[in-house]
This record gives C-alpha cells, sequence and structure tokens, in this order.
C-alpha cells in the first residue's frame, strides 16, 4: 500500500490591498504573497518551507497539466527567491512511483502513487485558490500567462 500524501499551507504573510490593485495580474505580485507549505507522507513532514506560495501554485498546475497528457515529467521548484536550483521535486522513479525530494528535506519521503500525488496536489490548488480569493479576490489561474 503507497502512502497518503498531503499538502497543507499556511499564508500567514498579508499582502497589503494597494500592492494586491498594483500589480494585479503582474508577475511582481506573484513574489508577494507567501506563506510555509508543509508536504506529509502519511504522518512523516517531508517538507516544511516559507515559499512562495502562488508561485508553487502555478508551477504545480503546470506539472499536473503536463502529466494529465501522459508525460512522467518530473517536476521541479525553481523559486526566484533561491537560484542555487529547485528546492523540491518530484521525481518519477517506475510504473507508478513517485519519490518527494527537496535541498531542504525533514525525513526522507517514500514512494508516492502518482494518483494520490495528483490528488493531494489538485486538493492543495483548491484550497490555496479559494483562501487566495477569500483574502484578496483574484484567483492564481490570472497568472498563468507570467508563467
Amino acid at each position: 500500500m503507497q502512502p497518503e500524501v498531503s499538502f497543507e499551507m499556511d499564508l500567514y504573510q498579508k499582502t497589503s490591498e494597494n500592492q494586491i490593485l498594483a500589480n494585479n495580474g503582474s508577475r511582481k505580485l506573484i513574489a508577494t504573497i507567501e506563506g510555509e507549505l508543509i508536504i506529509r507522507t502519511q504522518d512523516v513532514v517531508v517538507f516544511q518551507e516559507d515559499v512562495l506560495l502562488l508561485e508553487f501554485t502555478l508551477a504545480l498546475q503546470a506539472w499536473i497539466n503536463q502529466i494529465l497528457t501522459g508525460e512522467n515529467t518530473n517536476f521541479s521548484y525553481q523559486t526566484m527567491d533561491f537560484d542555487e536550483g529547485p528546492i523540491l521535486a518530484f521525481i518519477y522513479i517506475e510504473g507508478n512511483s513517485w519519490r518527494i525530494t527537496s535541498i531542504w528535506a525533514r525525513n526522507e519521503s517514500p514512494m508516492i502513487d502518482i494518483m494520490s500525488l495528483i490528488v493531494a496536489s489538485e486538493e492543495f490548488m483548491q484550497f490555496f485558490s479559494n483562501s487566495l480569493y477569500k483574502m484578496y479576490r483574484i484567483r492564481p489561474e490570472h497568472f498563468l500567462s507570467s508563467m
């Protein structure tokens, strides 16, 4: 049985409404919405760091779009805040097995079934989108062309 995976977040840094209005739809706004991202497999924390949550969500959406077209493409999250390579990756191993890796990993990730990873990613993106809309009245989809 493959372990469950979950994504959690804390949008703790409130961006001012003036900053949202001034930069709405621009790449600059992607760099202002940040918070803590936690990824767990079963109950073990694999990743827990502050990241640019909007930037992460957009990269995750692009990866899922590739996976859903049948490409077993690795996910590699490189942030504009850290230029020494990807800070988080989902690496294809074989079959339906993937592994979460990070240069800042708290614990080693076991093998994860791709469907568990996709479901957890989609649930996170929906939760983030709803939270972003509730706080700022914007949706991540408005920024997809910025990536």
